[in-house]
């Protein structure tokens, strides 16, 4: 269930160009939290993380100053970046967690590892981005029995 939505481009005049401390991503995650409901906690980060080491950096700064210490979690590592597809491959991961899948971590960073997302009212964010600086954020959490369409 779609519980937020922000969006932010960085100030930086490069079709690629980020801010070392991912201010676009840090503004999209917080207008999406703004737009939210309240009484949602987020969980974890599906984070765009396109493997750049500058890229990644950047993001992961956004993510601690946004939320402190949560998880984070991506599909780059299994799929590459898939350009127009990765944000629904994002959304998918988001889903899966949300139905209790447990995530290994990433083979290649020490993160914390999450046993899978089981709180109730628990959302996980989304962040995908795009030339010239574009950055989006969508904050999603599992529909209740109440909302779901039968």
């Amino acid at each position: 269930m779609l519980e937020g939505v922000g969006w932010s481009v960085e100030p930086i005049p490069s079709p690629t160009g980020v801010s070392p401390d991912g201010a676009a991503f840090k503004r999209a995650m917080l207008m999406a939290l703004e737009s939210a409901p309240p009484g949602i906690t987020v969980s974890g980060v599906v984070a765009h993380a396109p493997g750049s080491r500058f890229g990644d950096d950047a993001e992961m700064a956004a993510i601690q100053a946004t939320f402190g210490d949560v998880p984070a979690y991506s599909t780059k590592h299994l799929t590459g970046h898939t350009y127009g597809a990765s944000g629904m491959l994002s959304l998918g991961l988001a889903s899966a967690l949300l139905a209790g899948l447990k995530w290994t971590g990433f083979p290649y960073n020490k993160r914390r590892v999450s046993e899978g997302i089981h709180q109730s009212g628990a959302a996980i964010m989304v962040n995908s981005a795009g030339f010239g600086g574009n950055a989006i954020s969508l904050l999603v959490r599992r529909a209740s029995s109440e909302s779901a369409i039968a």
